[in-house]
């Protein structure tokens, strides 16, 4: 397709490289955007509740006689923000047609009811239906508070989807980086087989000693300007020593490419013996050998960049004929070797800032990865070393020291409880780190909370492996995602109760119901009774409190695998493994009603709190409506048996 619109492969390469960055960078954008739409809409659910109290409080005060026009002011501010957003109440516009369409029939039956509040000023509210339409206008309330968290759910997973597309593309430009550097290497490798031939080093593919001696050999005057440069590794012998001989010659082949490609080609470059090479400059100046020592000074500080694990050291020294009293090849090269030997020992003083270009290419390694992170560390595996790059003071550390000591203070940093630190500890382990990293799978991660509930994502990536394959240098950053765990947590949990909300609950019965085992389950409706008389008579605090202590007491009541769901107002939705006995059945039922009330009873008794509950066994392929049905009849049945008991579900009672 690519040669079709005129594109070779490297450029169709370059062309969807910048696609996909575009496309990455739109993402990022996009969930930045969905994240303040969700903080938006958990406003907006915030003030449907303060409508639904106050509409409360209004009802109530117009019904002792008292006039509300303050408080109805108010109503329709709020509504009307909640419909169209406002600026004045920091409330944004839900762009969902079904919450739109809830917003449209709510104001026409707040329009309803404040008509029904002035008809009822004149003729007394016994005789209007104030009452029944302010109960409708609750139930409205209600179903739009619903649609709106269920709008926020929608927010949350696409920000997964969003999520899962950004690794996706990160991915892609790693691939295509990956081939970049595959088929440059090709390429050099080809190169050197063409232009092997004789005088030159093998090592390097390059002039020999045997060559370079030739033209020194030469015993006539130099007749026109002529240059020669004389290069020399500083570090060669540390390599040997430290890192082996194959090392040594890596470096060496990797500094006569940096000269070779830094000086024009129609010049003479050549390795000289051992460490040594020289550049020979015909009808030149000193003003051009200074460009030349220049741009070999930038290819090293370039390629150091990008090669922290060996780094180019060297000193060079130039001269020009005319400046010398013989102008002859032996002494021009005498006088290069010479001023070469001077800046040995200047740039002996430049050592210490190649260690910080080393650390700001890895910053920038973590950075073109587009990796926020909050504590980083740059670890040798094989000697089993660490450094701190960046920390943000949470984990006081030592700049450098040992790997295993670094671990152990984090993991007391962290503080879970010890089969928790153990598979920690397991998966941070050199041994793991070296098994799970290669030039294959260059990174893995890892999610933690700690003691004080922080959030991390540990990020463990590949730097570098030696000749052999074998691991060198790694690199552990710690992320703070708290954030983003809570913004989930709060798209998916009611706020008061920190129960699941129902439409996250719905979602994780209907995971149950489609497990083998889903027959030993039972639906539950819980309601509590008489539950505006509790807020008529201790107002609408204790009666959050109310609801509150009774979300505690079904926690301590049912197991941990129990779905407990606040489906809204003072009605909660359980999805618990039941006994199949239908004895042991009524059993369970009458201590769960028992023990709401005693419960609640402890810590508020002078609230009498009872409950009614609907219970409908799971039938293996029964829809979760249908269950939902029974459960709801069965609740209504237990109601009108009198309240504060159970009814478990009966066809022939279907109501």
């Amino acid at each position: 397709m690519f040669k079709m619109i005129g594109l070779n492969k490297k450029s169709a390469e370059r062309l969807v490289q910048t696609i996909i960055t575009v496309i990455l960078f739109a993402l990022v954008f996009y969930m930045m955007f969905l994240v303040e739409s969700i903080q938006g809409t958990a406003r907006v659910v915030n003030y449907a509740g303060l409508v639904r109290g106050a509409t409360q409080r209004m009802v109530k005060l117009e019904i002792s006689g008292n006039n509300a026009d303050a408080i109805i002011a108010t109503l329709d501010g709020y509504i009307d923000g909640i419909k169209n957003g406002s600026e004045k109440l920091q409330l944004v516009r839900i762009e969902d047609e079904d919450f739109q369409d809830k917003m449209m029939l709510l104001s026409a039956e707040w329009r309803h009811l404040k008509a029904e509040v002035q008809y009822a000023r004149v003729m007394g509210y016994k005789n209007t239906n104030l009452v029944v339409l302010s109960e409708r206008y609750f139930r409205m309330c209600d179903d739009m508070v619903g649609t709106a968290e269920m709008y926020t759910q929608k927010l949350a997973q696409t920000i997964k989807m969003v999520e899962v597309a950004i690794n996706i593309m990160i991915l892609l430009l790693l691939a295509i980086i990956i081939r970049q550097y595959i088929n440059s290497a090709g390429i050099m490798r080809r190169n050197k087989e063409l232009n092997a031939q004789v005088f030159v080093d093998k090592h390097t593919q390059m002039p020999n000693k045997n060559r370079c001696e030739q033209l020194i050999k030469d015993a006539e005057p130099i007749a026109k300007p002529t240059g020669m440069f004389m290069f020399d590794l500083n570090n060669l012998k540390f390599i040997n020593d430290s890192l082996g001989h194959e090392e040594g010659d890596k470096l060496i082949a990797n500094f006569s490419k940096l000269i070779r490609e830094s000086i024009d080609a129609q010049y003479f470059v050549g390795r000289y013996g051992g460490d040594e090479f020289i550049a020979i400059i015909p009808q030149t100046s000193i003003d051009e050998l200074t460009k030349i020592a220049v741009n070999v000074r930038e290819a090293a500080a370039k390629y150091n960049d990008a090669n922290a694990y060996l780094p180019i050291s060297y000193a060079v020294g130039y001269a020009l004929s005319t400046e010398l009293e013989q102008p002859l090849m032996k002494n021009l090269l005498a006088e290069a070797d010479k001023r070469m030997y001077i800046n040995k020992q200047e740039t002996k003083k430049l050592t210490a800032a190649l260690e910080e270009d080393h650390s700001h290419h890895l910053n920038q390694m973590m950075n073109a990865l587009e990796h926020g992170y909050n504590a980083c560390y740059y670890c040798d595996y094989q000697n089993q070393t660490y450094r701190v790059m960046k920390n943000d003071g949470r984990l006081r550390l030592p700049a450098e020291g040992s790997y295993n000591d670094f671990l152990t203070a984090f993991l007391n940093y962290v503080g879970e409880e010890e089969s928790f630190l153990a598979d920690l500890r397991k998966m941070l382990s050199l041994e793991y780190v070296n098994k799970h990293i290669s030039s294959e799978c260059s990174s893995y991660d890892i999610k933690f909370l700690d003691a004080a509930n922080t959030y991390w994502l540990a990020h463990v990536m590949l730097v570098d492996i030696d000749r052999l394959g074998r691991l060198s240098h790694f690199i552990l950053t710690f992320t703070d995602i708290t954030h983003t765990r809570n913004m989930e947590y709060a798209a998916t949990h009611d706020a008061l109760t920190d129960l699941l909300n129902r439409y996250a609950g719905f979602m994780y019965i209907e995971q149950t119901l489609a497990q083998k085992d889903a027959d030993s389950y039972a639906l539950m409706i819980i309601d509590i009774d008489n539950f505006k008389a509790i807020n008529d008579t201790f107002g609408h605090s204790m009666g959050d409190t109310v609801i509150k202590e009774l979300a505690n007491a079904m926690r301590n009541f049912f197991s941990k695998e129990a779905i407990l769901i606040r489906y809204g107002g003072d009605e909660f939705l359980i999805l618990a493994k039941v006994a199949q006995d239908e004895q042991a059945l009524h059993s369970f039922m009458q201590r769960l009603v028992a023990s709401m009330s005693e419960d609640v009873a402890k810590r508020y008794p002078e609230v009498l709190l009872t409950i009614s509950a609907g219970v409908a066994p799971v039938q293996h392929g029964l829809a979760l409506q249908t269950l939902f049905n029974r459960a709801d009849d069965a609740l209504y049945h237990a109601k009108r048996k009198g309240k504060n008991t159970y009814n478990i579900y009966q066809a022939e009672e279907k109501s």
